[in-house]
């Protein structure tokens, strides 16, 4: 046999190279609890499209959604698709690859409304005696790092276990950011109000007795002097 014959052979039983997509879900950090609503799908205040959200939303809009995200771009998730759906989008594979363009190439560690959260969160993880690297392309230092993010695979900076801590910690601190705050309790006030209010006491004369009716008791207001707001 020919050297060049049995080349040929030895190639062809080989499997393809795993492309882009087969290496993000490979390396990539799983969350569980993604939502679809019409517009897309929203992970750390960043929304994601497809051409083609709309029949995954009719199909899965009342269920959480498992996407594998690459944390050294965010301009990607890729989300997993439920069986149930997988008819109704015609399409071949399991994930739809949902895109955010304007973070093409962005890592987590760059967005800086995460930064206080995230210094927080090294500082904790050294405490603890886990030490941890989260500076933007710090990791194209090392010859192996840098082989690996041509390769396609994300940096292992950050241990799985780490990442989905950091980003749980993440999700409560937007929870918190965007609660509504409770409206004041009590009864609206306005400079209509009887004498008997805060801030009449102020330019009562020195030694004047308490303006009011004795032995009614005066009804408990707030502090919300808007005459127009109407307590929910």
């Amino acid at each position: 046999m020919r050297p060049i014959t049995a080349w040929t052979r030895s190639t062809n039983e080989l499997e393809d190279a795993p492309d882009d997509i087969q290496r993000h879900a490979a390396f990539g950090i799983r969350r569980t609890n993604l939502r679809i609503q019409k517009t897309g799908i929203t992970f750390m205040h960043v929304q994601y499209k497809h051409p083609r959200m709309a029949i995954l939303h009719g199909h899965a809009s009342h269920r959480d959604l498992t996407g594998v995200i690459n944390p050294n771009d965010l301009g990607t998730i890729l989300v997993l698709v439920p069986e149930e759906a997988r008819i109704g989008l015609g399409g071949h594979g399991d994930y739809m690859e949902f895109k955010a363009e304007d973070f093409r190439g962005v890592p987590l560690a760059r967005l800086e409304h995460f930064n206080d959260v995230l210094l927080e969160f090294e500082k904790a993880e050294k405490e603890d005696g886990r030490s941890i690297r989260h500076e933007a392309r710090r990791f194209i230092k090392d010859a192996a790092e840098t082989a690996r993010d041509r390769a396609g695979v994300p940096s292992d900076t950050m241990t799985s276990e780490q990442y989905l801590n950091f980003l749980d910690r993440m999700e409560r601190s937007s929870v918190r950011a965007t609660q509504p705050r409770p409206k004041p309790e009590g009864a609206p006030m306005s400079d209509m109000d009887e004498p008997d209010t805060l801030g009449e006491s102020i330019a009562r004369p020195q030694g004047a007795s308490r303006l009011g009716k004795p032995g009614v008791v005066p009804t408990p207001r707030s502090i919300n002097r808007y005459r127009d707001e109407e307590r929910s």
